[in-house]
């Protein structure tokens, strides 16, 4: 895991105020669905991937792709297509990462079908996929690696069944290099970037410490990109007792 991470480009916490007022609905990018599904497909072989449509979207089109688990990767892939539809408004140092795209991996228990999308436990990850592909957006900002996005202030946990409250923005981890990056024209690469969901403790040491100490700390417990609802929180000291 350690060999796919990159240079921190910066460690912030992403706050947003005033976001744009255009409501006007938008329709999806052929040329840049068409490359993503052709990605997907280059990446993760030939399995049944469904799309998520999104029926109207403002600012930018988001549809989600559904890529189901197979024997050798026990997780779904779940990857937007649509946020790279607008450059980001992004760091003077970060101007090579304008465009992004973001995916989430889920356990293969995780409950996907139509009737399930209705039920807050399962359909949180898919809320806040499509929630933070649409900020950078409508709030005139950027997401990049190791930005933090908390569930308000304060932060309120993402979902029913879960504690994990502030969303961490990564490299994936599980997912081959080769997926990282999609060249769709000269004028537009494409960053993938995993969204890992964290706990309060787990941010305030991100902040404080830097973004690779909290992945350490992650990677030392053996917690990977695939969400896990109740996982340990490594922000706090483990407790040995001798006998």
């Amino acid at each position: 895991m350690r060999e796919n991470r990159r240079k921190q480009v910066k460690s912030q916490i992403v706050e947003h105020v005033t976001p744009e007022k255009n409501i006007s609905p938008v329709h999806g990018d052929p040329e840049l669905i068409d490359a993503v599904t052709e990605h997907l497909h280059r990446n993760f072989g030939d399995e049944k991937i469904t799309v998520l449509h999104e029926a109207v979207g403002h600012l930018v089109h988001v549809d989600l792709h559904v890529v189901p688990p197979s024997e050798d990767r026990r997780y779904y892939i779940v990857a937007t297509s649509g946020m790279a539809q607008r450059a980001m408004n992004t760091a003077e140092n970060a101007h090579d990462f304008r465009y992004a795209e973001l995916c989430m991996c889920l356990p293969p228990h995780w409950q996907l079908t139509d009737a399930d999308r209705n039920d807050p436990e399962w359909f949180w990850p898919i809320y806040w996929l499509k929630f933070l592909a649409r900020l950078p957006h409508e709030f005139n900002t950027w997401l990049g690696e190791y930005h933090t996005i908390p569930n308000g202030d304060p932060a309120e946990p993402l979902g029913p069944n879960t504690s994990l409250c502030c969303n961490l923005i990564v490299r994936p981890t599980l997912l081959p290099e080769s997926f990282h990056r999609l060249h769709v024209s000269p004028e537009r690469t494409v960053h993938y970037y995993n969204v890992v969901p964290i706990y309060q403790d787990e941010m305030e040491l991100k902040l404080q410490k830097g973004g690779d100490i909290l992945l350490d700390r992650l990677i030392d417990r053996g917690i990977t990109d695939m969400i896990v609802p109740n996982r340990p929180n490594v922000a706090l000291k483990r407790v040995f007792y001798l006998h």
